[in-house]
């Protein structure tokens, strides 16, 4: 018995996986992979669509950085949040309390880098 899965993303990109094995064993991988599409279409069909552009507009922003992720403030701002940058400049505002800890201008902060690039990432100091 021959099972074929065609996978990929679009019509132009899908790629064809062939299982030969015996007849018992293709029922088997037949009614398993069907329940999972199944399963997969219907819970596409209950999910709430904000959640799936929220994902889109993260991944989004992710890949735009270099494999870095987002800082709080971007994803925020993209997911249509208050405008950090902006709000010092709002009137009507309370003035902040002076006995707050603040960080300065003058300190840069770097983003953390994302465990899906760790192969790309080579120590600088090792090859001095």
């Amino acid at each position: 018995c021959c099972l074929a899965l065609v996978y990929g993303v679009n019509l132009s990109d899908n790629r064809v996986l062939f299982l030969l094995c015996p007849p018992t064993l293709c029922r088997m991988w037949y009614s398993g992979l069907s329940s999972v599409v199944r399963g997969l279409k219907r819970q596409l069909q209950m999910v709430d669509r904000r959640m799936l552009w929220l994902k889109e507009q993260y991944l989004q922003l992710y890949f735009e950085e270099g494999f870095c992720g987002p800082m709080t403030a971007d994803a925020i701002r993209v997911f249509g949040g208050r405008d950090w940058a902006n709000t010092a400049n709002l009137s009507g505002m309370s003035p902040p309390d002076n006995n707050t800890l603040r960080r300065g201008q003058s300190i840069e902060f770097r983003k953390k880098r994302s465990i899906g690039n760790i192969q790309t990432i080579r120590p600088e100091s090792s090859t001095k």
